[in-house]
């Protein structure tokens, strides 16, 4: 049984060491392998895809999983479909094969997952087809522009910080608040009714809750795309 490893800086795959063989990955501005070069320096397999990830061309026989999104993780199962972490990418038909995942980040607009699949009859027919389109879409229907790296948030690539980090940011920081809340509500405690404490406590605490939906606001108008609307795009 052959042993394939891999050799992975910051996140991203640079090369592959399969049956006694090295590979380095050669990619495009999104991510995605377009060439495998042997330590010679020989190209012996590229790539070329269509722009929701199905392969356009190929040449050589490395079976390499790493292609379409390759250098970012991106694992293609089979032809028709690449895991991404979060969920899996249906290159054939340009969509993710399961919905957004709850990912912490506020809607910023009437047509949310969450309303697609509580009230699907609230919904005209050609919202619940917008809904179904946004809740599914792959790289803000922009993949010659967009990438999305864990399958929770699009974001344009570079080395700017995504939206899961910003997100992230922001639990981090309701998290110590609620943390510096208990520890003052302990100090209150020893001198000072109940009462007064517990109004301290819930004001502290939901002051953090605050505070958290105003900086997930602000990292999803950072972040993430406008969305579309029947007049063209929203801010």
């Amino acid at each position: 049984m052959s042993i394939t490893r891999y050799t992975v800086a910051n996140g991203q795959i640079l090369a592959e060491g399969r049956d006694g063989g090295a590979r380095r990955y050669a990619a495009d501005p999104l991510g995605s392998t377009v060439a495998l070069v042997n330590p010679t320096g020989t190209i012996t397999d590229t790539f070329t895809y269509w722009p929701y990830g199905e392969e356009r061309t190929r040449t050589g026989t490395t079976p390499t999983p790493f292609r379409f999104g390759g250098t970012l993780g991106y694992y293609r199962d089979d032809a028709g479909r690449t895991y991404v972490r979060a969920r899996a990418l249906a290159p054939r038909s340009g969509r993710w094969l399961t919905p957004d995942p709850v990912t912490g980040l506020p809607d910023l607009g009437p047509l949310t997952a969450r309303t697609l699949r509580t009230d699907p009859d609230s919904l005209g027919r050609e919202d619940r087809a917008t809904a179904g389109r946004e809740i599914y879409g792959y790289a803000a229907s922009n993949p010659t522009s967009w990438q999305d790296v864990d399958g929770r948030a699009p974001a344009k690539p570079g080395p700017s910080k995504s939206a899961n980090q910003c997100r992230k940011a922001c639990e981090d920081a309701e998290k110590n608040a609620r943390q510096k809340a208990k520890a003052e509500d302990h100090v209150c405690r020893r001198s000072s009714p109940a009462a007064v404490c517990d109004a301290a406590l819930c004001l502290a605490e939901s002051g953090a809750a605050f505070a958290k939906m105003g900086c997930l606001l602000n990292c999803a108008k950072k972040f993430l795309p406008p969305r579309k609307s029947k007049g063209g795009l929203k801010a």
